[in-house]
């Protein structure tokens, strides 16, 4: 398998479990899950051929959400990703696994019937602890939806 900037030349598989409780006006979520990737051979222009093999991967993903009486929405977020070190040749790489935790806020606000704002913003916690051989990066994105129905 040729491997580029496009990826990682590899497959995932994951299984996980997810609880929601809903109320009136609040929901609230939990979901875990474990992703396995698959090995890959890379060969390079210049030099041998190796294997790469990845360590385990868990996510866990926590949601908490609150509905008004009109229909706006505030929502946060919690994703912690933990991966196992990955290994060459059968031998593993210290230092190689992968850690990224990150926290988000979103907002819902109706505008009229069929037409709602709404918004994301995240970030991921720039703390050593909490993140490990990833960037870290902050976002806000914010659309104006139409619903038909």
């Amino acid at each position: 398998m040729r491997v580029d900037a496009t990826g990682v030349g590899t497959y995932d598989v994951s299984a996980g479990v997810a609880l929601e409780k809903v109320s009136r006006h609040g929901y609230a979520a939990l979901n875990f899950w474990l992703t396995h990737r698959f090995d890959r051979t890379i060969t390079p222009s210049m030099g041998a051929a190796f294997r790469q093999s990845f360590g385990l991967r868990a996510t866990v993903q926590a949601v908490g959400s609150y509905v008004f009486d009109s229909r706006a929405a505030l929502a946060l977020t919690a994703t912690v990703l933990d991966e196992a070190s990955a290994s060459i040749d059968g031998v593993e790489s210290p230092g190689s696994g992968l850690r990224l935790t990150t926290v988000g806020a979103a907002g819902v606000l109706p505008l009229r019937d069929a037409w709602r704002l709404q918004g994301f913003a995240f970030a991921d916690v720039m703390i050593a602890s909490f993140g490990r051989n990833e960037p870290a990066g902050v976002g806000l994105t914010a659309s104006i939806v139409h619903v038909w129905m």
